[in-house]
């Protein structure tokens, strides 16, 4: 089915709206924010998410929403977006990857929440540290550990030594080893041997 045409908000937003409605979405969005219906299509699109993804605004208004989350990170958002959608947050923050033209990954800080049935997410673009303290500063002050409670294995690891920094109790018990087993070994570890080069060239691209 074709796509609805594009349309400029005025106002200085310099937003694209998908449907023509979202021109007025919220006078305190800025531009370095994208919003989606609650079925992951695009509505808005501001030209500060289109150029760091490197795709024109046309292009992703084309796209789901999961076509740019790194396929890792997609279930980590939808279980918070459930979340939000039944009212157990008023908002959330989460940090995710995302996949850009060229194939390289870059993470991305955004707190998302609901605003005329639309998900409406601000984004900033995080170093690895920065990352790392805002998404646990968040989540302790939201009252909610992702990091420890999702039911998806997850690990920080350092990008030089490949060592594992911290796991979950998931990745513990869908791995078998203990926490202080994992401390004490790298990422390539617990991935089949024939996986590690392609692991490795993934990492390597990792701004």
């Amino acid at each position: 089915m074709t796509p609805p045409p594009l349309s400029l908000s005025h106002k200085g937003k310099a937003l694209v709206s998908v449907d023509g409605i979202a021109d007025e979405l919220s006078q305190d969005i800025t531009v370095d924010c994208y919003s989606t219906d609650l079925q992951g299509r695009f509505l808005v699109i501001s030209p500060a998410f289109a150029l760091l993804l490197g795709y024109s605004r046309a292009e992703i208004a084309q796209m789901h929403h999961s076509d740019l989350v790194h396929a890792e990170d997609w279930q980590v958002y939808r279980l918070l977006c459930d979340r939000l959608l039944s009212q157990k947050l008023r908002h959330c923050q989460v940090s995710l990857r995302y996949l850009q033209k060229t194939g390289a990954v870059v993470r991305l800080l955004l707190q998302v929440n609901t605003e005329r049935e639309q998900l409406v997410h601000r984004f900033q673009e995080l170093n690895l540290q920065e990352q790392i303290e805002s998404v646990l500063r968040h989540t302790v002050g939201l009252g909610l550990s992702l990091f420890e409670n999702t039911p998806l294995p997850m690990w920080i690891y350092d990008l030089d030594t490949l060592q594992f920094l911290a796991v979950n109790n998931s990745a513990v018990r869908h791995y078998g080893y203990s926490q202080e087993e994992f401390l004490s070994m790298r990422i390539t570890d617990i991935r089949p041997p024939e996986d590690v080069p392609k692991l490795l060239e993934a990492i390597a691209v990792i701004p």
